[in-house]
C-alpha cells in the first residue's frame, strides 16, 4: 500500500505498532537489566522516553493522508459499521491503554502529559472479569480495579452473540444491579475505555422431566442457586446473604451435555472467625466480597478471593460433596473418591473428588472436581462421612501431611464408599485478609486430576480405559510373577485369564501395577477389590424346591436377603455349564424356574453373589444336587 492510500485508520494503526514496539523494547530491557543504578537518574529516563514517544507521534502523522472513499469495504450487508474515531481520539484512547510516558491531545489541543508507567497495562482487575456480588434479587455485578487507577468511568454492557455490544442504560456505576437477567447473555463493563472480559449470566432453569436444562440444552444436575455467572464451560452462585456458593462444570457423556453439581443440597458453606485459632466460635461468613474470576488458558478452572471482614482472621468452607448423578457419575455421585493429592514437600497440592470407586481406578473419562489452595499458609482439611464434618480440623485416619513445615500425621487423606464430606480451612489470617483457592470442574483429564488410565468395570470383569491392541506387563504387588497382557481393540484386559505367555492370572483381590511395554512413565496402580465368598445354599425342602419331568422350580422365602443377592445357574452333573442356560436371578417374589430339562438326569445348581459397582462376583459354588422325573 502506498502513503497516499494510507486513510486515517491506517494512520491510527501505525502510531499504535509504533508505541507497541517501544514499550515491549522497554519491557523487555526492564526484564533483563538490573537497573537499580539508575534510580538517581530517573528524571532523565522519564523525559526522553517522553520525547521518543511524541517524536514518533510526530513523524507518523507528517505522513500523508487522503480519506478513503470505503473506509469499510468488508462491512456486510444489514450490519452496523463501528463508528470511526478522529485521529485525536484514537491516540488519546492508544496512549490511555499503553499508560507510557508520551503524550496525549485533549480538546483539539496539543499536549505534554508525564503519566506513570505501569506494567501490566490495564485498570480492570481480577484478571479482567466482573464478579458476582450478593443480591437479594436477580444478579449483581460489579468490577474490581487495580490499584492508582484515579475517577474512572463505568459503562456496563450486553450481548447475546458476545459479538454485538449494547449499551445499558443508567449502568454506568461500578456495581450494576440486574434484577432481570436474560438467561444465557453475556454482560461486560467498559472501564475507561477498556472492555472487560465477558461473563455470562444463568438462571431461569426449565424442568424436563426430572431434569433442569438452561437455555443452551445443558442438563444441571441440581441447580441450587436461581442465577449463576459463568465462562460458558464453569459456573458459580452465591447465595443472598453471601455466606454460601456453589459451583459446577461441563462435563460431557453419551451424546448429552451436563453441568454437573459439586454440592450435594446445601452448597458449600462458608464460615469465620475471629480468633486466629478457632475450635468451635465460628460463625457464618463474615466478607466483605467473595471475588471470582476465570482461567483464560484453562475455562475449566474459576478462581475465588474471599475478603475477610475487618476483625476476622480465619476462614473454612465444605459441604455435603456430591459429584453430578447418577447419569454422569453412576454409584459414585454421591459415593465418590475423595483424596488429598500432594507435592514434593508433602504439602497439599489440591483435593480432588472422582467418578470413581477409588481414585486409582479413575480414568480421564471420569467426571471430577478439584480443589487447589492458592493461600497455602495455616491450612488443614477435613474429609470423611458428609455428616461429621468439621471446620478447622483434620479427621483421624492413617494419612500424613506437612503444614507450614511441620509434620502431621494419623489424619485421613483419602475417602472412597462412603457418602462423603469436606472442608478446607485457614488459621491466622491476618485481620481482614484474603484468602485465595480455586475450583476445576468437568471431566478428570481436562482439569488436570491425576489417572491411572485404568477403570474397574466389576459386572463386565474388565479393566478398561487402557490404549487400544497394545501390550502391557501386569505384576502383582508382593509377588515377583510379571504377566503380558495385551489389551483388546476396545482397550480392556480382563480380571482373569490367560497371558500370551500361557500363565494363568486372576487380579482380584490383588494390587496390581500395569506398565505399558517400552513406556515405564506409562504405569498405573490398581487396586481390585475381593470376591465375596458368602454363598448361601437353596434348603432341601418340598415347600422351597418343586421338582417335575423336565423342570425345577425353586421358591425362595422373602426374608431370605442373602439368597437374593445371589444368581443362578443350571450345570450338569459335572458342574459344567450347559449351553442355552446363563446366569439367572430371583423374580421379585423369590421364585426361579429352570425348563427344558431332561428327565431322569442329574443336576447342579450353582450360586453366586453378583457383581456390582465396587466388587465383582464370587466364585460359582453348588448350592443344590436334583435328579429330574
Amino acid at each position: 500500500m502506498t502513503k497516499e492510500k494510507l486513510s486515517k485508520i491506517d494512520k491510527i494503526d501505525l502510531i499504535k505498532c509504533f508505541i507497541k514496539a517501544l514499550i515491549k523494547s522497554a519491557r523487555r530491557a526492564v526484564r533483563q537489566s538490573n537497573l537499580r543504578y539508575l534510580i538517581p537518574y530517573r528524571k532523565i529516563i522519564k523525559h526522553a522516553f517522553g520525547t521518543l514517544v511524541i517524536m514518533v507521534v510526530i513523524i507518523s502523522m507528517a505522513l500523508p493522508n487522503s480519506l478513503a472513499a470505503d473506509i469499510d469495504e468488508t462491512t456486510a450487508a444489514g450490519t452496523n459499521a463501528p463508528a470511526v474515531m478522529s485521529e485525536e481520539e484514537a491516540l488519546e484512547a492508544s496512549i490511555r491503554e499503553f499508560t507510557v510516558y508520551g503524550m496525549y491531545l485533549k480538546d483539539e489541543e496539543t499536549e505534554s502529559q508525564a503519566v506513570e508507567a505501569t506494567l501490566p497495562v490495564g485498570d480492570i482487575g481480577n484478571n479482567g472479569y466482573p464478579y458476582a456480588k450478593k443480591a437479594e434479587e436477580g444478579v449483581t455485578l460489579s468490577i474490581k480495579l487495580n490499584d492508582g487507577v484515579a475517577e474512572p468511568t463505568y459503562q456496563w454492557q450486553y450481548s447475546d452473540d458476545k459479538t454485538q455490544w449494547s449499551d445499558i442504560e443508567g449502568a454506568t456505576d461500578q456495581t450494576f444491579a440486574n434484577t432481570s437477567p436474560k438467561d444465557g447473555r453475556w454482560y461486560r463493563c467498559v472501564v475507561n475505555g477498556q472492555e472487560s472480559q465477558p461473563v455470562q449470566v444463568v438462571g431461569q432453569f426449565k424442568c424436563e422431566s426430572a431434569s433442569e436444562k438452561d437455555s443452551q440444552g445443558r442438563i444441571w444436575t441440581n441447580p441450587l442457586m436461581k442465577w449463576y455467572v459463568s465462562n460458558g464451560t464453569v459456573a458459580y452462585g452465591i447465595n443472598a446473604a453471601g455466606t454460601v456458593f456453589d459451583v459446577v462444570g461441563l462435563y460431557s457423556k453419551s451424546g448429552n451435555t451436563y453441568m454437573i453439581q459439586t454440592a450435594y443440597s446445601d452448597g458449600w458453606k462458608m464460615v469465620t472467625s475471629a480468633s486466629d485459632a478457632p475450635a468451635v466460635d465460628y460463625t457464618a461468613a463474615q466478607l466483605d466480597d467473595l471475588i471470582c474470576s476465570f482461567n483464560e488458558t484453562n475455562p475449566y478452572e474459576i478462581y475465588l478471593n474471599a475478603d475477610l471482614a475487618a476483625g476476622q482472621s480465619a476462614f473454612a468452607f465444605g459441604c455435603d460433596t456430591m459429584l453430578g448423578n447418577d447419569s454422569t457419575s453412576r454409584a459414585h455421585s454421591d459415593f465418590a473418591a475423595l483424596e488429598v493429592n500432594k507435592n514434593q514437600d508433602n504439602t497439599v497440592a489440591n483435593i480432588a473428588m472422582v467418578g470413581a470407586g477409588s481414585s486409582s481406578q479413575a480414568v480421564g473419562s471420569n467426571p471430577a472436581f478439584m480443589i487447589t489452595p492458592i493461600t497455602s499458609e495455616e491450612l488443614e482439611f477435613w474429609l470423611g462421612q458428609y455428616d461429621e464434618r468439621q471446620y478447622f480440623s483434620f479427621n483421624s485416619g492413617t494419612g500424613n501431611i506437612t503444614v507450614d513445615g511441620e509434620y502431621i500425621d494419623n489424619i485421613t487423606t483419602k475417602t472412597q464408599g462412603i457418602d462423603a464430606g469436606m472442608t478446607m480451612s485457614w488459621f491466622n489470617v491476618s485481620d481482614g485478609g484474603d484468602v485465595s483457592f480455586k475450583f476445576a470442574v468437568g471431566d478428570a483429564s481436562s482439569i488436570g486430576v491425576a489417572t491411572n488410565g485404568g477403570n474397574l468395570n466389576y459386572i463386565a470383569e474388565l479393566i478398561e480405559g487402557l490404549k487400544q491392541d497394545t501390550d502391557y506387563t501386569v505384576t502383582i504387588e508382593g509377588d515377583e510373577t510379571a504377566y503380558s497382557v495385551k489389551s483388546n481393540a476396545l482397550g480392556h484386559i480382563t480380571l482373569t485369564g490367560v497371558d500370551t505367555n500361557g500363565n494363568y492370572f486372576d487380579f482380584t483381590g490383588k494390587t496390581i501395577h500395569i506398565t505399558k511395554n517400552g513406556s515405564e512413565s506409562e504405569k498405573s496402580t490398581v487396586n481390585v477389590s475381593s470376591r465375596p465368598y458368602n454363598v448361601q445354599e437353596i434348603p432341601d425342602s418340598d415347600e422351597v424346591v418343586s421338582i417335575g419331568d423336565t423342570s425345577i422350580n425353586v421358591s425362595i422365602p422373602l426374608g431370605s436377603l442373602q439368597m437374593f443377592a445371589q444368581e443362578y445357574r443350571i450345570c450338569d452333573q459335572d458342574g459344567k455349564e450347559i449351553e442355552g442356560f446363563g446366569w439367572t436371578r430371583l423374580s421379585g417374589d423369590g421364585s426361579l424356574l429352570f425348563s427344558g430339562l431332561q428327565s431322569g438326569t442329574t443336576y447342579i445348581i450353582k450360586a453366586r453373589v453378583f457383581a456390582n459397582e465396587t466388587t465383582p462376583a464370587s466364585i460359582g459354588r453348588i448350592v443344590y444336587k436334583f435328579i429330574t422325573n
